[in-house]
């Protein structure tokens, strides 16, 4: 019960430092437009539309704390960057949303959904120990793997 209190106080922690990142992205952007506008000494003109494959942001010492971007398997990501976790939003190619927290080397959770199913799995991130409960069809899920990868699903 401990474990599972721990998990949940991981959890947390990444919520409230998403949340921190989120806000200071959102404060960043409008911090942005607004130098823009007080630049010129008049209005300055807005474009309707911005392209890039990537847009990074560091912080002063250069370290990437968020990328958007549209590389690898998925069509478009965002990842935002701590001191020692990442939370990763993306959209496969295939048209599945995924959501994925975690410490770096420590335990996450991974949320999916597609057509037929949606799954949540915490993870320990160092072994194989999982726990994974969502619904698959019209089903409800639920199956834990130990540390040796041995999966045991549960069913009604």
């Amino acid at each position: 019960m401990n474990e599972l209190i721990r998990r949940v106080e991981t959890l947390e922690r990444s919520n409230r430092l998403l949340r921190r990142w989120c806000g200071a992205a959102l404060a960043l952007s409008l911090i942005a437009v607004a130098a823009g506008q007080m630049g010129t000494g008049r209005a300055a003109s807005v474009p309707t539309q911005i392209e890039a494959q990537a847009f990074v942001l560091k912080d002063a010492a250069g370290n990437i704390r968020a990328a958007l971007s549209t590389a690898g398997n998925y069509s478009a990501s965002l990842v935002l960057v701590g001191d020692g976790s990442t939370a990763n939003f993306a959209m496969s190619k295939d048209s599945v949303p995924q959501m994925v927290l975690s410490q770096n080397d420590g335990p996450g959770v991974m949320v999916s959904a597609d057509t037929e199913s949606a799954m949540m799995t915490a993870h320990d991130g160092k072994t194989a120990a999982a726990a994974s409960i969502g619904v698959v069809g019209k089903e409800p899920s639920f199956s834990l793997t130990d540390h040796a990868g041995k999966k045991t699903p549960y069913q009604r």
